[in-house]
């Protein structure tokens, strides 16, 4: 395995809340995108579009997102100590990493299809620094 992207970007809020299926609504025929979720995509997408490969993934790969979220103002001294303390609460592992991928990879920057993500994981941690962190790795058959 080769690592291709390797980035953390911080934010003081945290991860977004919004997912893609709280951020969709049906419309005749098709789902609609909710105006927040554009604007969380957009975000996303901005934030990350520096950081993508050199050039779009072709080949199959492993993701790995890392959501750090601000500890929650009633957290007690002894949870802030802990090595690790996972967000075990919504946004649910499925819609957040659908709404991460598809925000990086608007323009195809990162994959030319998202489908040649062969090993995803989305880690949700409570942490002393919140923000997102990513790392794609290219698979190679053995």
């Amino acid at each position: 395995m080769r690592i291709v992207v390797n980035t953390f970007i911080p934010m003081p809020d945290g991860p977004p809340k919004t997912t893609k299926q709280a951020g969709t609504r049906i419309g005749i025929r098709r789902l609609i995108k909710t105006n927040k979720l554009k604007a969380v995509e957009n975000m996303l997408y901005l934030l990350f579009r520096s950081r993508k490969p050199r050039k779009p993934i072709k080949t199959a790969c492993k993701v790995e997102i890392h959501y750090q979220y601000p500890y929650l103002k009633g957290a007690t001294k002894k949870q802030k100590a802990m090595d690790v303390l996972y967000k075990h609460t919504k946004p649910d592992f499925d819609n957040a990493s659908k709404l991460f991928i598809d925000a990086i990879n608007m323009k195809n920057d990162y994959f030319i299809d998202d489908a040649l993500i062969a090993d995803g994981r989305l880690i949700k941690t409570w942490s002393h620094d919140p923000g997102i962190g990513l790392k794609i790795w290219i698979l190679t058959n053995r």
